[in-house]
């Protein structure tokens, strides 16, 4: 997957600045957003993006953790350095990238909109 060099480049960079902690510390949404993050009934984080969050630590051959934040907490808490890295889908935008930066794309979801044939505009 091409995506994935990239990937592991930028979080190497966004935590090279964290290299003498023990723990590489990962916000995540607080809430369930399946398939991408939920936990599962013993209370353990489920999903692709934590499956990619686990193969990126083991390719940098980090001890991580997760740290659950509310979704509009997360850039404060990021700010704060609560912990190094935000890990849970957020779009680019102009005004988040005035405060934080962000990596390439892991993945792409177009927009659709869906509705009756016979719907005319």
């Amino acid at each position: 997957m091409k995506l994935l060099p990239t990937l592991f480049a930028g979080v190497a960079l966004a935590l090279s600045a964290v290299a003498a902690q023990a723990d590489v510390r990962f916000g995540v949404m607080n809430e369930s957003y399946p398939p991408f993050f939920a936990k599962d009934a013993s209370g353990q984080w489920q999903g692709w993006e934590i499956d990619l969050m686990n193969a990126v630590c083991e390719e940098m051959k980090e001890k991580c953790s997760i740290v659950e934040i509310s979704w509009d907490g997360l850039i404060p808490a990021l700010e704060s350095k609560k912990f190094d890295v935000i890990w849970s889908s957020m779009s680019n935008t102009a005004e988040r990238s005035k405060v934080i930066d962000f990596t390439d794309k892991y993945y792409n979801t177009p927009s659709t909109l869906i509705g009756p044939k016979d719907l005319k505009p």
